[in-house]
C-alpha cells in the first residue's frame, strides 16, 4: 500500500498600495487544481493573537491580516483497474 503524497501550503493573503487585494489562498488553490492536486481536508486557520506592529506607522486606517492559512493537498491515486 503506497500513500498519497501531500503538500502543505502556510500562506496569508496579501495587501499594498499598487496591487490592492490579492487573494493568495484562492489563487494558490486554483492552481493546484488546475495541476491535478486535491485537497484532502478543511483549512487550517492561524490567527496571529498578540501581533502588534507599534514601530510602524500607517497613513490610512485598515483592517490588518490577523491570520494565516494551511492548506494540505494530494495528489489522487491514478485509478487502479
Amino acid at each position: 500500500m503506497t500513500h498519497p503524497t501531500r503538500l502543505a501550503v502556510l500562506m496569508g493573503d496579501y495587501c499594498d498600495r499598487q496591487a490592492g487585494f490579492v487573494p493568495l489562498v484562492h489563487h494558490t488553490k486554483r492552481l493546484a487544481f488546475d495541476a491535478g492536486l486535491r485537497q484532502c481536508c478543511t483549512d487550517i486557520i492561524r490567527f496571529s493573537h498578540g501581533a502588534s506592529s507599534s514601530r510602524k506607522v500607517y497613513r490610512a486606517s485598515f483592517i490588518p491580516g490577523l491570520r494565516d492559512v494551511c492548506v494540505v493537498f494530494e495528489k489522487p491515486h491514478p485509478a487502479r483497474r
